[in-house]
């Protein structure tokens, strides 16, 4: 289960290195700074899923030191939930970690994700996630 959230989690922020880096905190004059890539989590810190988060990215961060380092900033300290869809589609934040079906009002597609039975087990959902992504790059950028 453990190694399911990982890659949850891995799914998720290559999606948004992918999608936010329009938006990212990095050096456009080829110095080589550092990327800086803040994550918005409405967990509170005391939550099992934001140290499970903390914990991937510092190992996201010991792998890629010095080229980017993700920041993590649990209990919403960024910016609401309601908030978070815009704040990654302007660059405000770079990566925010909800569940998809929570923004159906701004588009109704993204509530397929939250329909019960919709894939036998995790691992056809993870399946599924791979072929959604260019839906979401499209309602995203």
């Amino acid at each position: 289960m453990k190694r399911l959230i990982f890659l949850g989690i891995v799914i998720i922020l290559l999606t948004a290195l992918v999608l936010g880096f329009p938006g990212c905190s990095s050096s456009s004059d080829g110095t080589g700074k550092k990327v800086v890539l803040r994550e918005n989590l409405i967990h509170p810190a005391t939550d099992y899923m934001a140290k499970y988060t903390q914990t991937a990215m510092n190992r996201f961060n010991a792998a890629f030191a010095g080229k980017y380092e993700v920041t993590v900033h649990p209990g919403a300290a960024l910016m609401g939930m309601a908030e978070s869809l815009d704040g990654v589609r302007t660059g405000m934040i770079e990566i925010g970690q909800y569940p998809p079906g929570v923004f159906s009002n701004t588009d109704v597609r993204f509530s397929s994700a939250e329909l019960p039975f919709l894939y036998n087990n995790i691992e056809a959902n993870i399946a599924a996630c791979k072929e959604m992504l260019p839906l979401y790059d499209e309602l995203l950028v």
